[in-house]
């Protein structure tokens, strides 16, 4: 029997909690009764943030890769 690999994640169920996270700000921006794009818009990191490990963003381009999707 094969195992699964879990390697191309990085922690297990982390598609789940993509899922969840998006499906939690879509009920945000119903509830506030704006566009579910300006709240997943503004969760996105930006330059000069730091991540959850404390190191800092210097060139994260998120937000204007996504705004030209």
């Amino acid at each position: 029997m094969q195992e699964v690999s879990l390697i191309q994640f990085k922690f297990a169920a982390s598609l789940q909690f993509t899922a969840f996270s998006d499906q939690m700000m879509e009920h945000v921006a119903t509830y506030l009764g704006i566009n579910p794009i300006v709240v997943k818009r503004s969760n996105l990191y930006k330059i000069g943030q730091h991540d959850l490990g404390g190191d800092p963003l210097q060139y994260c381009q998120l937000t204007s890769l996504y705004d030209r999707m």
